[in-house]
C-alpha cells in the first residue's frame, strides 16, 4: 500500500511540475461571477475529458487537467489549455465556439499549415465523440472549421 502511495505522490509531484513548466505562457483570465476579470486557476485532477473548464464554489473560474492531458503531444496540450480558457471568456458551453477560439489564437501565434494538418489529423483520428462534439473527432475538426469561417 505504501508503494502506490509513493507512485502517486509522484505522478501528483510530475503532473504539478508539467502545470509550472507553463509558467512563462500567458496566463488564462476570465470573468469571476462577480464580474471581476481574475486569472483562472488551474490544476491536476480527475477529469473524463482532457481537460475541462467550470466555476469554483467561491465563483472563481477554473480549469481542471486530467491525467490524459498530460499524455498530449505538446501542439495538442496548448490547444486545449485554450480551448478551456475560450469556455471561461466568452462563457460558452459550444464545444465548436471554444475550439475555433483556440484554432484562431493559435494562428494569430504563428500555427504553421503541417502544424494545424496534424492538429486535424489528431482530431480525425479520435473516432467517436459524444453529440456536443459532432459524434465524432473528423466531424468536431469539420464543425471547428466551419465555425472559424470568415475569421
Amino acid at each position: 500500500m505504501r508503494y502506490k502511495y509513493s507512485l502517486w505522490l509522484l505522478a501528483v509531484m510530475f503532473m504539478s511540475f508539467l502545470l509550472l513548466e507553463r509558467a512563462d505562457a500567458q496566463a488564462c483570465t476570465a470573468p469571476h461571477a462577480n464580474g471581476n476579470l481574475v486569472t483562472v486557476r488551474e490544476r491536476t485532477g480527475p477529469s473524463m475529458f482532457w481537460a475541462h473548464s467550470s466555476y469554483d464554489m467561491d465563483g472563481w473560474p477554473s480549469i481542471t487537467y486530467g491525467p490524459m492531458f498530460f499524455q498530449l503531444p505538446k501542439i495538442m496540450q496548448h490547444l486545449t489549455v485554450l480551448h478551456e480558457c475560450a469556455h471561461l471568456v466568452e462563457q460558452t458551453t459550444n464545444e465548436f465556439v471554444a475550439n475555433c477560439e483556440a484554432l484562431s489564437i493559435m494562428r494569430q501565434e504563428g500555427l504553421s499549415i503541417e502544424q494545424e494538418e496534424y492538429i486535424a489529423q489528431f482530431h480525425i483520428q479520435i473516432g467517436p465523440l459524444g453529440p456536443q462534439y459532432g459524434g465524432s473527432g473528423a466531424a468536431f475538426w469539420a464543425g471547428t472549421l466551419q465555425m472559424c469561417q470568415g475569421q
